[in-house]
């Protein structure tokens, strides 16, 4: 059913460990029709303070979200992204606001959970009040189900649980000197 979140569950974000700055990417693609590297990052500097100065952060969310973002030129010199029928659906949903709203934050949610190593981590931490460096042993343990190398878990634990937060998926909180999820 399109308009319904279950419409945008064909969407998987793979990188992005800021929600909002994948909000304003999809904004920006949608009202441009696509966006080069340059077009990509203004918004994510202007509105967000992102310096990005090799455009690698930007570049990152749009090569690694290809359900979200496809290359609409081949020319290596000037590549440029056009949003999918997936990231278009997802686009059609985002408020204009500069935060995310509980609308914004549901259709991104479920995009965020349809990545296995999200999906992992929300449910390593869910519910659990596990630290950080607990969640990431555990990540650790699952590495080779998810195609991932134990050295790599640490860095995925840390990009999933801070926009698994943002989204409102899990919770954080300190604990003395740790950092705990739930």
């Amino acid at each position: 059913m399109t308009g319904t979140v279950q419409g945008s569950l064909e969407a998987e974000v793979y990188f992005s460990p800021n929600p909002l700055a994948l909000k304003l990417l999809l904004r920006e693609a949608a009202a441009k029709g696509s966006v080069d590297l340059e077009t990509a990052w203004k918004p994510l500097n202007s509105e967000l303070g992102i310096n990005d100065s090799e455009r690698t952060y930007t570049k990152s969310y749009l090569d690694w979200n290809k359900t979200i973002f496809e290359e609409k030129t081949s020319n290596s010199n000037k590549r440029e992204w056009q949003l999918t029928p997936a990231g278009k659906e997802i686009a059609q949903h985002l408020s204009s606001g500069k935060d995310l709203t509980p609308v914004d934050k549901a259709f991104l949610g479920r995009a965020y959970l349809r990545d296995p190593i999200s999906k992992t981590v929300y449910g390593i931490y869910a519910g659990k009040n596990i630290t950080r460096q607990e969640g990431v042993k555990l990540l650790a343990s699952q590495a080779q189900l998810l195609e991932i190398t134990p050295g790599q878990a640490e860095w995925f634990a840390n990009e999933k649980t801070s926009a698994l937060v943002a989204l409102g998926l899990l919770s954080r909180a300190k604990k003395g000197k740790e950092t705990v999820y739930a």
